[in-house]
């Protein structure tokens, strides 16, 4: 139930006070007859005086006096100071808050700019246990951010104009976090507060950091270059992009090249819907992150608006990135939508991110009904925020699919990407400063000494110039590519030893960062050149790595080996991965409450752990009713096994299998299988849909077909593989007898090979069930 304002109930008690006056003054006299009389007015203006002070209601001394007229008598001078009180108490409140933060209250932050950017912020923050104050020159700016109104404050003024330090008690504060729409206001309003900061005179290193949401820029770079070569007692200013953020984030969540793996494709082929600052990131880290030894080109294409604003990054990408443009008008799908679907047939991810409030999402799911018409093959569609309007969904993450009937994942939440993990901790750039802290290490160790001037990335990060950032941020984002390369991933550093690489491995990862960078300088601008310009952007290793000179592939090969060294000083490790695959029956008797099978399951899981220590473990499961998903919910207990799940086909074709028509409580039985289902997609790390070994439009036949591919599928991509199985022959075509018999073969049908696999089949462990 909403609580009543504070207003409301004094209007309640005024009244009721004055009814309890009337009704002692009427002496016994009917309301009606009372309320008719000629005096009753007279009566009424008395009895209101009772509010004055005055009191002229009430009768002369030795009267008898009504017991509601002297319980108005004593309650109306409460309401009329509470009246009063509620005047000033804004007042109050205002000047004893300014007062303890310009003197007591230490660690607060102080939120610039408090549209819905600001209020996902602020809410973080007090969350987080931080006292928050507002600023805002919008006059409707919302009042509260939280239910948590003792640790907020909401100023309205122009931070340029009003002496923000001493109101906001901004020199004590832990941050001062701009977020004032377009970059030019934001930069302005923060250089204005970092002035401001610095005429406190206090030590450069006690004031606050003052953080601008700011994109990428021309004057943003040039602030943060002046800065590195200033000496200013003004405050630091640091920049943070959201739309950088979310495009590292999207790459590294969702990777091109693994997906085009899964949809045998040689290369990435990526279509990115959209226009505006987050297209452009997404482009941009899709191309870099997406480099790998053998040198191919992942492939773009962008259905924008204006496909003028990307012609200069297609220019500089096209050594290393085959990139189309398609002029669209995205609200309509007016001819770019047929051009869409033709070449969604090659697609491996469909990437969403318009900046118009409201279509992003209509656009997703009208371009996941198109591909579903092709029935035999639907690439992921994945939807990314967008920038303008109201709040976005605080329900939807960075992991959830908003839309549980057809396979849309939505990525990039304001939740995170703009809380103060992000914004402040820069939680992101932790693997990114120890890179560059190594390489300082390196260069004292060389050089005893770090000389700014002579090599302008031998500063502290704080101080460290855009370029170089950027450089360090796509090295680390990349270490995830290069390390599926040789079946490895990150895992939080838990003591184990760091896994080793070998020469031919070291090798392989160097080709791929070579790659890596030299995508990398050619998107930021970078040509070739003899010799090398920095002031000219030239360089003379822009090359392949066949071309390259000994000493910058040593230092290559002297990178990636470090790559064990740097992520535990982030707090990470390097360990192999180790994928197992699931195949079962559909019995209802394979269940949770099967305790002896449950039994027979984890011994399977512990002999594979104890087969690989060290390892992380990833479960890959169809989800269907039965041994898919009871190893799943055990790998996933036992193991701290992250889920994949791949899909046989098309999800909602394949929601269809888990309808019961038949026996008792049928519909129950659906809606929890359903249910079921839904859940562990829900926990699944990643969601994809095999394509069709064949072109077909018979659903039925696409059905048999796709179980038989999806149990090959797993025993070609997999290292180790959980089969539930009664010792009987399969069933159906491509049941868990024949993926049992080729596992035990070894060998599969030719037309079951999947293209790029690896001719060594999963190592099984049956697990027997009896009927």
């Amino acid at each position: 139930m909403p609580r009543l304002p504070s207003w409301l109930w004094l209007i309640l008690f005024f009244f009721l006070v004055s009814f309890l006056a009337l009704d002692g003054v009427r002496d016994g006299q009917p309301w009606a007859a009372f309320l008719q009389s000629d005096d009753f007015a007279l009566i009424a203006y008395e009895t209101s005086q009772l509010f004055v002070l005055e009191g002229t209601a009430l009768p002369e001394d030795g009267q008898d006096v009504p017991w509601q007229l002297m319980l108005a008598a004593f309650l109306a001078p409460v309401v009329t100071i509470l009246a009063f009180l509620q005047l000033i108490w804004r007042d109050i409140v205002a000047s004893v808050s300014a007062f303890l933060h310009r003197y007591v209250y230490r660690n607060h932050v102080v939120v610039i700019g408090y549209g819905w950017r600001g209020q996902a912020f602020s809410r973080d923050a007090l969350a987080k246990g931080y006292r928050v104050v507002a600023v805002d020159s919008r006059a409707d700016a919302l009042r509260t951010p939280a239910d948590d109104r003792r640790r907020f404050r909401l100023l309205q003024g122009d931070a340029r104009a009003m002496d923000l330090v001493k109101v906001t008690g901004a020199h004590r504060a832990t941050a001062v976090v701009v977020f004032c729409g377009g970059t030019h206001a934001g930069v302005s309003v923060a250089r204005a507060v970092s002035a401001a900061l610095g005429r406190t005179r206090r030590p450069k290193d006690r004031l606050p950091r003052v953080i601008c949401h700011a994109r990428a820029s021309v004057q943003r770079d040039q602030v943060i270059e002046d800065q590195s070569l200033t000496e200013s007692p003004d405050a630091k200013i640091e920049f943070y992009s959201p739309e950088e953020a979310v495009a590292r984030a999207f790459v590294r969540r969702f990777p091109p090249r693994t997906f085009a793996g899964y949809y045998r494709q040689d290369r990435p082929r990526v279509a990115v819907v959209g226009d505006g600052a987050l297209a452009r990131e997404i482009v941009q880290h899709v191309a870099v992150l997406s480099q790998v030894s053998d040198g191919s080109c992942p492939e773009i294409t962008l259905f924008t608006a204006d496909p003028t604003q990307f012609e200069d990054l297609a220019a500089r990408l096209a050594p290393v990135c085959a990139m189309h443009m398609v002029r669209a008008d995205l609200p309509r799908g007016d001819g770019w939508r047929a051009e869409f679907l033709e070449r969604a047939k090659r697609l491996t991810q469909v990437v969403v991110c318009t900046d118009r409030a409201g279509l992003a999402a209509d656009l997703a799911l009208a371009l996941r009904k198109d591909t579903e018409t092709l029935l035999w093959r639907t690439p992921p569609v994945f939807l990314g925020p967008h920038e303008h309007g109201t709040e976005p969904d605080p329900t939807r993450t960075a992991t959830a699919r908003p839309f549980p009937s057809t396979l849309v994942t939505a990525f990039g939440d304001s939740a995170s990407f703009l809380g103060w993990d992000h914004v402040v901790a820069q939680r992101q750039d932790t693997l990114a400063r120890a890179n560059h802290e190594a390489y300082l290490q390196k260069l004292r160790r060389e050089t005893g000494h770090l000389d700014p001037v002579a090599k302008p990335a031998a500063r502290p990060w704080s101080d460290l110039g855009v370029s170089f950032r950027a450089s360090n941020r796509s090295f680390v984002d990349h270490i995830t590519q290069k390390l599926a390369l040789v079946g490895c991933v990150l895992a939080p550093d838990n003591g184990t030893a760091q896994h080793r690489f070998d020469d031919a491995e070291i090798d392989m990862m160097a080709r791929a960062e070579h790659n890596r960078w030299r995508a990398e300088r050619l998107a930021a601008g970078w040509t070739h050149g003899e010799s090398r310009d920095d002031m000219r952007l030239r360089h003379p290793d822009l090359v392949d790595w066949e071309a390259l000179p000994d000493a910058t592939r040593a230092y290559d090969i002297a990178l990636v080996r470090a790559i064990p060294e740097i992520v535990q000083a982030a707090g990470y490790r390097v360990a192999p991965l180790t994928r197992i695959g699931v195949s079962g029956h559909r019995d209802r008797r394979i269940s949770a409450e099967n305790r002896r099978l449950v039994a027979a399951i984890d011994v399977a899981l512990k002999d594979i752990q104890s087969a690989c220590p060290g390892h992380v473990f990833e479960v890959v499961s169809p989800l269907a009713e039965g041994a898919d998903r009871l190893v799943a919910r055990r790998a996933m207990a036992l193991l701290d096994a992250r889920l994949t799940a791949v899909l046989p086909f098309r999800m909602d074709l394949y929601r269809q299998d888990f309808v019961h028509t038949g026996g008792a409580n049928a519909a129950e039985r659906t809606r929890h299988s359903l249910a079921e289902f839904q859940h562990l997609l829900d926990e699944a790390t990643t969601v994809f849909e095999l394509p069709a070994l064949a072109e077909d439009t018979d659903i039925d036949q696409l059905r048999t077909r796709q179980y038989e591919a999806a149990g090959a599928w797993l025993l070609q991509h997999c290292d180790r593989m959980v089969l539930v199985w009664d010792g009987n022959p399969a069933r159906g075509q491509g049941g868990t007898g024949d993926v049992a018999g080729w596992a035990h073969d070894g060998d599969l049908p030719e037309r079951l090979r999947w293209p790029g696999a690896r001719h060594r089949l999963a190592t099984p462990h049956i697990v027997a069930f009896e009927r």
